[in-house]
């Protein structure tokens, strides 16, 4: 979670009583949390989420300046007072990580840059933030790892992290184990600490004029960056020891208001696995994938680099836990055309198709609860046991033909449950083939032989392997298959009771621990069934959620015009524009007061402007100069009659689209009826956008916004 600094002291601190709510829901979900609370960060929003007002404050930002660490400080007072409440480390809540500043890669090697962390580090860690700490470093340049600033004498407590933005058109970099090693390799800039990324991109902005995607939007930033890609780039930074993997973003949203930075418009989709409609696309499977297999299954607590393996057509990543003796490959196709090839294992080789530009995971010598796994061409995604039965997940493409071998020292009884399975045992050694995705689940039962524990195989495909969610209860664990989201489960005596929630039509089925004989949804107690797998199943199907129809829209209202425009507008009330100093990065016109809109309090938003004047004769023309954010603009009135628009260019894929403030001379000429004597009221509106982002802590987010000066040609009076 990021949030933005507020102001001290005379504004409210809405946005840390919502950090409370959000914690505690997080909690209560389950959901674990890496804190990013700033001072700044970045996030595409407006000043990288520094408020207006910091643009017209005293001290320079990002830097050990008093001025500004007052504010600092201040704010993180506020918000680790109830961070406190929430830390893992106290017992009762889920914040793991804090994050003390974003991307910071300016004034490395100086003292102030090193200064201001030290503050940082210290402040959070005397408001009682004892969490490991971290700042995520913008690229593999090996800032700010531990040892590089003063932490007053704490060891242990400071991880490094760095960010990565690959782009789908390369090859997955290595960032760890099998990389370059040194400062700039990722993961070995720290090799004391666990791999870190705290920003892997599954996704990216588009831009004003879609730059990026060629005026596709998001569907193009999904179709690039989809399911093989996650697949590609997240096995590769698993494969080279990346332990803390933090994908932005999973939920893409939407920028209301001014709330976006200058470089993207209202909109944050990102092509993220769940989309700004709040939509769970494809992109979802690969990522439920990694973090139940990751949750679940226990050989993959420590992986290590193990010997090299080459297969033709093919990356091999060949790792192995030697606690367990337990094997994974990762293989990966850059290639456009599938590979179909035998891949040399611990077990011996096994024949693998990788679909191009895709990846393939294969495991030998997994445990899977009490017996052992010779290998497998699906990918595990949980082992866990329920009931007195053990339980093991493994899920693929649709269309993929799985094959499992289980080591079989006795020829277990073998019960296939779905049609769609076939096996045969042979030289101790069960052997189960599985078309993956013709009917959904895929069960097979093995029972007896070298263990009392029967063990349930489940197949699935990707659009199968999204709808299973284990959940653990004081009861014993729960594996629940059908609903689109598993929110809650509990045990109550013989109930399950579930909270979740359906699309379509959907049969709802639990493992769990002996004795539960029935099921409640939502609060209402469902007709159930017992299946041959152990399972409590539905006997009907879940209705699929109602179609929602939206109301038609009428009663609509108009107002005509602007108001503000008109020369007998009452602007008795507003601020008068009379200051002569400003704090503003843009330099004062001489001559004049300072217009800049920020230097009067307002940060957000489209501003007016008025001024009077006596005798527009000879009167030519008016020149406003203006700044503001990509895509802003300025019209302006003189006496109420409409002098014309000024837009900054607009940009598109040829435009230098990370250019966060424009700034224009809008140049009107003045027609002959608008000349005459006595008093006249020129009205400017500019839509300034917003603020930049102080990405290089050299006070951009300060740059002027609205009108810099007015000038007039001709023969006039004041």
């Amino acid at each position: 979670m990021e949030l933005p600094l507020p102001r001290p002291g005379e504004y409210d601190f809405t946005g840390v009583r919502d950090l409370d709510l959000f914690l505690r829901m997080a909690t209560e979900t389950g959901l674990y949390v890496l804190l990013r609370p700033g001072p700044y960060i970045n996030a595409e929003v407006d000043g990288g989420g520094f408020p207006g007002w910091l643009t017209a404050a005293e001290g320079k930002a990002r830097t050990a300046d008093p001025a500004y660490l007052r504010h600092v400080d201040e704010w993180l007072t506020r918000v680790n007072r109830i961070v406190r409440r929430h830390l893992f480390t106290q017992g009762r809540g889920t914040v793991l990580l804090y994050q003390i500043e974003n991307e910071y890669d300016s004034h490395v090697d100086e003292a102030t840059g090193r200064d201001y962390m030290s503050h940082l580090y210290r402040k959070v860690r005397s408001d009682g933030i004892d969490v490991p700490l971290f700042h995520n470093d913008k690229g593999r340049n090996g800032h700010w790892i531990p040892g590089s600033f003063d932490t007053g004498g704490e060891k242990g407590g400071w991880l490094y992290g760095f960010d990565g933005y690959p782009s789908p058109a390369q090859v997955p970099p290595d960032w760890g184990h099998y990389g370059p090693g040194g400062l700039t390799g990722g993961a070995t800039a720290s090799p004391h600490t666990p791999g870190f990324v705290p920003e892997f991109g599954g996704g990216w902005f588009d831009p004003w004029g879609g730059a990026w995607f060629d005026g596709k939007g998001y569907a193009e930033a999904r179709r690039t960056r989809d399911s093989a890609y996650e697949r590609r780039f997240y096995l590769t930074n698993l494969a080279n020891g990346i332990t803390l993997h933090n994908v932005y973003m999973t939920f893409g949203g939407t920028s209301w208001g001014w709330l976006p930075a200058p470089v993207v418009y209202t909109s944050y989709d990102y092509g993220a696995a769940i989309d700004e409609g709040r939509n769970v696309t494809e992109k979802m499977a690969p990522m439920h994938q990694l973090g139940h297999l990751l949750q679940r299954v226990p050989d993959f607590a420590r992986l290590d680099r193990a010997a090299d393996v080459e297969a033709e057509g093919l990356k091999v990543y060949h790792l192995t836990n030697p606690d367990t003796g337990s094997h994974v490959y990762v293989a990966r196709n850059d290639g456009s055309a599938p590979v179909t090839t035998d891949l040399p294992t611990h077990e011996g080789r096994v024949r693998i198709t990788v679909p191009p530009r895709d990846a393939r995971m294969l495991t030998t010598g997994l445990s899977l609860g009490s017996r052992t796994l010779k290998y497998s061409t699906a990918q595990p995604l949980m082992c866990l046991t329920a009931g007195r039965q053990e339980i093991a997940v493994f899920a693929g493409r649709r269309d993929d033909m799985a094959e499992l071998v289980l080591k079989c020292p006795v020829e277990p009884l073998v019960m296939r449950l779905d049609p769609e399975a076939a096996w045969a045992f042979e030289s101790d050694q069960l052997h189960v083939n599985v078309p993956l995705g013709q009917g959904g689940l895929t069960r097979v039962s093995v029972a007896q032989g070298e263990s009392d524990t029967p063990l349930l195989l489940l197949f699935a495909d990707d659009a199968t392997s999204v709808r299973m969610f284990p959940y653990d209860t004081p009861a014993g664990t729960l594996l629940v298959y059908g609903p689109a989201l598993l929110r809650h489960a509990e045990v109550r005596g013989s109930e399950v009771h579930l909270t979740g929630d359906v699309t379509g039509t959907t049969s709802v089925e639990v493992w769990g621990p002996r004795g539960i004989t029935s099921l409640v949804w939502n609060g209402r107690k469902v007709p159930t069934r017992v299946t041959m797998s152990g399972s409590l199943m539905t006997t009907g199907l879940l209705p699929a959620a109602p179609q929602v129809t939206l109301p038609a829209l009428g009663g609509w209202r108009t107002r005509t015009e602007n108001p503000e425009a008109g020369p007998n507008f009452d602007d008795s009330k507003w601020r008068v524009a009379d200051r002569t100093a400003s704090h503003s990065r843009t330099p004062v016109p001489k001559g004049g007061p300072v217009l800049f809109a920020d230097d009067y309090g307002f940060h957000y938003g489209d501003v007016w402007y008025r001024g009077t004047f006596t005798d527009a004769s000879g009167l030519e023309e008016v020149s406003l100069a203006y700044t503001t954010g990509t895509q802003g603009l300025l019209m302006a009135w003189l006496d109420g009659e409409p002098l014309g628009t000024h837009r900054m260019p607009v940009p598109d894929k040829n435009t230098t689209i990370r250019k966060g403030s424009w700034d224009a001379t809008a140049v009107f000429p003045v027609a002959e009826r608008l000349r005459g004597s006595g008093r006249h009221v020129l009205s400017v509106l500019v839509r300034r956008m917003q603020h930049d982002q102080d990405g290089k802590a050299q006070d951009t987010h300060k740059v002027a916004r609205g009108l810099t000066a007015a000038l007039f040609k001709g023969p006039r009076r004041r």
